[in-house]
């Protein structure tokens, strides 16, 4: 099941890499208007690839099974 996570992962990061390099680095388009763009548009791109990488590392940290101390 992880396997296929890490490969839907993996699709969906490279096609928001793909798609925010397509948008910010059209022909014409200035240094400046590069950086504008990798800042407005990398934000629509960050923090949901931010979600899709942390939070699966945050839940399996958070809710690992403890192991049973025994008494003796």
């Amino acid at each position: 099941m992880w396997t296929f996570f890490n490969v839907v992962r993996w699709l969906i990061t490279g096609a928001a890499l793909w798609w925010l390099c397509s948008v910010v680095f059209e022909e014409g388009t200035t240094a400046d208007g590069a950086v504008f763009g990798l800042m407005l548009f990398g934000q629509v791109v960050f923090w949901p690839l931010l979600l899709l990488w942390g939070l699966p590392w945050l839940l399996r940290r958070r809710f690992a099974r403890r192991k049973r101390q025994s008494i003796f």
